[in-house]
């Protein structure tokens, strides 16, 4: 799916070019800063995308750690992670699904999805492992 929208998903979810006063998720943010503080590092965000929440995250001087079944999501997220006024290291990604095998340290003290995610895991066994995956 997003293939054609990566190029499109920014602007969509800050409100840029669009007749209306924000974009789609905009009160969301500041929830995951704060949550984010909150929690201090180190961080794990599934479906991280183009880095909307992950790239803040990371300039807060916390360590995030996105993964995102999308390359082209993730090209994004390197393009503006290559402009980013903090060290690299506080971010790192990779291409992965939030129900796929792969196993994380378990010592995250944060593991978020936020905005609607969660909906393309389209089976009771997906949505066990990915929530088992963040547990």
């Amino acid at each position: 799916m997003y293939k054609e929208y990566s190029r499109f998903y920014d602007d969509v979810y800050e409100g840029k070019h669009l007749d209306c006063d924000a974009g789609l998720w905009r009160n969301d943010r500041n929830f995951w800063l704060d949550q984010a503080k909150e929690a201090g590092s180190p961080i794990l965000e599934f479906a991280c995308g183009s880095g909307r929440l992950a790239i803040p995250i990371a300039e807060l001087g916390l360590i995030v750690h996105g993964i995102d079944n999308s390359p082209e999501m993730l090209a994004l997220l390197e393009e503006k992670r290559a402009r980013m006024t903090v060290n690299p290291e506080n971010l790192t990604y990779e291409l992965s699904s939030m129900s796929g095998d792969e196993e994380y340290p378990s010592d995250f003290n944060l593991v978020f999805v936020s905005t609607r995610a969660l909906q393309y895991l389209s089976t009771s066994e997906d949505q066990e492992k990915a929530f088992a995956k963040a547990h």
